[in-house]
């Protein structure tokens, strides 16, 4: 059974570093994304940055501006968030309320109340928060 994935964040992060990767976008990411894992859904404020997201990796898939909504249609495993900083804190909360686990592109919040606010998330919800740290710019 393949992992399910949404990604909050229809910009460079998510659909470079993530979309691509997970979708098998020109032989992008190892094979191994593809044959454990879907995209099932985008998240972006603007819909159509993320439709214009959807279109770039191939994929027919719905996009939505919150992930509650998201969560709420397509019933996903994992909520990567690759959205703007200043997001990550009430994002990832709202993901894990909604009964996802989570892949935060660093940084895990803004701030120490931020992160406090989230581990308090993560002990009520029993769901699980990992902070990732891409290359995207290295040789």
């Amino acid at each position: 059974m393949k992992i399910k994935f949404i990604i909050v964040g229809a910009g460079n992060r998510g659909l470079g570093c993530f979309a691509k990767g997970l979708t098998g976008f020109k032989d992008s990411g190892p094979p191994e994304f593809q044959a454990r894992s879907e995209l099932v859904g985008l998240v972006d404020s603007n819909l159509l940055r993320g439709q214009a997201c959807a279109k770039e990796v191939g994929c027919s898939i719905p996009v939505f501006r919150d992930v509650a909504s998201a969560q709420k249609e397509v019933k996903a495993d994992w909520c990567i968030v690759a959205s703007p900083d200043f997001t990550h804190g009430n994002v990832t909360i709202a993901a894990l309320e909604s009964g996802l686990n989570v892949l935060v592109d660093k940084p895990l919040a803004t701030s120490a109340w931020e992160c406090d606010q989230i581990i308090a998330a993560m002990r009520r919800t029993g769901r699980e928060v990992r902070v990732g740290h891409n290359m995207r710019y290295h040789d």
